[in-house]
């Protein structure tokens, strides 16, 4: 991270090495592990549903199964709303105070 042009213009405003670390680099960084830890909820979530459907385990993977069979679209959409938060929320908020 050093020599890029955010830290460059982050050491000539004279800010401290520590708040350039934490409010600068580790902000930038952090960034593709947050989009991987979503990326793996997904991948969480999907493979918790196929273990519930090939081994017959009760859970939202089996009533999803379930609901599919019979469209019925309003247990569908409660399901993938769910699936969705619960993703979303994995995401901390990375927004400047």
């Amino acid at each position: 991270m050093q020599g890029e042009d955010y830290m460059n213009f982050a050491e000539a405003k004279g800010l401290k090495i520590r708040r350039m670390f934490l409010r600068y680099a580790v902000r930038n960084a952090i960034l593709p592990q947050i989009t991987q830890l979503v990326l793996f909820m997904g991948q969480l979530v999907t493979g918790a549903m196929l273990v519930e459907i090939v081994f017959g385990y009760p859970g939202m993977g089996s009533l999803l199964l379930q609901a599919v069979d019979y469209l019925d679209y309003s247990t569908i959409y409660g399901i993938v709303f769910v699936l969705i938060l619960a993703v979303a929320v994995s995401r901390p908020c990375l927004s400047a105070p």
